[in-house]
């Protein structure tokens, strides 16, 4: 008789090992794929466009493309004799989300006293409010942060006005959207779409008409339908070939110069004393410190800008030391457009009034803030500020 023996040392290695693989799993939490949906709502060329049939009849392209500085504009119209279209969606992005700073699609409803408007979306004192999250998985419910509703006047100062349409009264509203991943999606016009994201509204403002938008991830927006109707993907514009139509701004915001003087009420200090009519800070009785810093000022709408900061010192020839840090930023000095170090022999000579200059890109009617940094190591007087369109 053949007699059979167990292995004990083996079924311990064994039971050790399933232990062990036990808790790993025990630990390891599987991730929900997530899409960029910066990729989706881009063209992969952005010199192409799509054309939407509308189920009303008639057709509308779609064109994405970005600007630089995290910026990018959805054309939403056949261009003018220039290539301009006055319809279009202006956003920008970080690594949370995806933010709606202008919508001019609303122009025609004239809410602001017979005078032509855009909306936008405001949140925390900034014309920017989170339209979508910036990574998104299938299946994902989410509410962004609240944002105002705000109209801005196309003219006569490019004014705001609370509540368009009713919206939002000046208060802090909400919507809640869907995020579906599609393989794929055939429209109405029986053109078929691959790797797609499913946006619908199911909360909050816009619920009420269903709204859901289609982003494919090589064509950008494909799609959009609501309880009026439809627009859907029906072939590239122009045969395929180059469509590069522009944004055309109709709100460009305040052009020229305005000089704001060291010692007004907009602008403030942090370090030095009235000097004069000017301000300065002297290394005998201040601290390092903001010698300006301000106005504040919202009126200068997007594009290019110089700032001219008009200084003086009492010697350029002692050292090399960086004296002043001139700035441009936004959002209480979280967002820095321009920057400079100014060091002592950059001062062509003592006691005589200087410029020094930064161009920086404004962000569309954010309040701006320029600023002069004092290091504490020589005498610094500040005239004033030009900022300049």
């Amino acid at each position: 008789m053949t007699q059979t023996h167990d292995h004990p040392a083996l079924g311990r290695v064994e039971r050790i090992l399933l232990v062990a693989l036990a808790v790993l799993l025990s630990t390891v939490s599987i991730q929900a794929q997530t899409y960029d949906m910066l990729d989706y709502m881009m063209h992969d060329n952005q010199k192409k466009a799509n054309v939407l049939a509308l189920s009303g009849g008639g057709s509308q392209p779609i064109r994405a493309y970005s600007v630089g500085g995290n910026r990018f504009y959805i054309t939403k119209q056949h261009p003018d004799g220039n290539g301009f279209a006055s319809e279009y969606e202006e956003y920008t992005y970080d690594s949370n989300y995806i933010y709606l700073v202008r919508d001019t699609s609303w122009q025609p409803d004239n809410w602001c006293s017979g005078q032509q408007t855009s909306f936008e979306l405001w949140t925390g004192g900034r014309n920017r409010g989170a339209r979508f999250p910036r990574y998104v998985y299938d299946n994902q419910e989410v509410t962004p942060p609240a944002a105002i509703i705000k109209a801005r006047k196309e003219g006569n100062g490019c004014g705001l006005c609370n509540a368009p349409k009713g919206d939002s009264d000046g208060q802090y509203v909400t919507s809640t959207y869907r995020f579906d991943h599609l393989s794929s999606k055939t429209f109405y016009t029986g053109q078929t779409v691959y790797d797609v994201i499913k946006v619908a509204i199911i909360g909050g403002v816009a619920s009420e008409k269903n709204e859901v938008y289609y982003f494919s991830k090589s064509l950008g927006w494909v799609g959009f339908e609501d309880t009026d109707g439809w627009a859907h993907y029906s072939g590239p514009a122009n045969g395929g070939n180059d469509f590069e139509v522009l944004a055309k701004d109709a709100c460009p915001g305040a052009t020229g110069c305005t000089w704001y003087q060291s010692q007004s009420g907009t602008v403030y200090h942090q370090t030095g004393e009235p000097d004069g009519y000017d301000w300065s800070a002297n290394v005998w009785e201040h601290g390092a410190g903001y010698l300006a810093y301000g106005p504040y000022d919202p009126k200068w709408g997007i594009g290019w800008h110089n700032a001219y900061f008009y200084l003086m010192i009492d010697n350029n020839s002692a050292d090399n030391a960086v004296v002043a840090t001139i700035d441009v930023v936004t959002d209480q000095g979280r967002r820095v457009m321009a920057r400079h170090d100014i060091r002592r022999t950059e001062f062509s000579s003592p006691y005589t009034w200087q410029f020094f200059s930064l161009s920086f890109f404004y962000p569309s009617f954010e309040q701006t803030e320029v600023r002069i940094y004092w290091h504490d190591n020589a005498y610094i007087k500040h005239g004033g500020t030009y900022i300049c369109k």
